[in-house]
């Protein structure tokens, strides 16, 4: 489901008031998939072309938002070469993907600042987080994913394990895919 998280005519008349509304969606949306206790995985796919110097084996991310930093330890890194690379090309390094995952509870992790970080990536507004970060719930199956302050996606491997999301922010639901979403719940209903 891809849901709207800020109106984009709303930006230019008071972005305060924008952002206060992305900010809410987005951790209204991750709470209703995510309880406290749920063990995550927090994937983040990092892309170092114009900065290599900034290819570390620990992005920044989870230093600053994981409560316990002794869970830096299982961070896990793998390198994936050029994926747009033709066939009979030679993968080109500066388009290598740098995937960080790292396992935690909800509760182990300062989702608040997190989720407001990569909403401000487009926006201008510090801190911000210039990655793709998504949040697999393993109990629910699940993943979710702020492409930006515009809105989000929830993924889940049972249509069942969301079809309660679907009811209550239906509303949410960007009008652009809405009528494919809603032809794949009405299945189930």
């Amino acid at each position: 489901m891809r849901f709207e998280l800020g109106d984009s005519n709303a930006y230019d008349l008071d972005t305060n008031l924008y952002m206060e509304r992305v900010y809410k969606r987005a951790i209204e949306l991750f709470k209703a998939i995510n309880e406290i206790n749920d063990d995550i995985i927090i994937v983040t796919n990092a892309f170092f072309a114009y900065n290599l110097k900034n290819k570390v084996r620990k992005v920044n991310l989870y230093r600053k938002y994981l409560k316990s930093k002794h869970l830096l330890r299982n961070l896990k890194l793998n390198v994936i070469p050029d994926v747009f690379a033709d066939e009979d090309e030679i993968p080109d390094e500066l388009n290598n993907t740098f995937r960080y995952m790292i396992n935690c509870k909800v509760n182990e992790l300062d989702y608040l600042n997190l989720i407001k970080a990569i909403c401000n990536q487009d926006v201008g507004i510090k801190p911000s987080i210039h990655h793709d970060v998504f949040f697999l719930n393993i109990r629910r199956g699940t993943i979710y994913h702020i492409y930006d302050d515009r809105g989000c996606d929830v993924i889940s491997n049972s249509i069942s394990g969301i079809k309660d999301i679907f009811l209550k922010y239906n509303d949410w639901i960007l009008n652009y895919d809405r009528e494919s979403i809603n032809k794949t719940f009405d299945e189930v209903f």
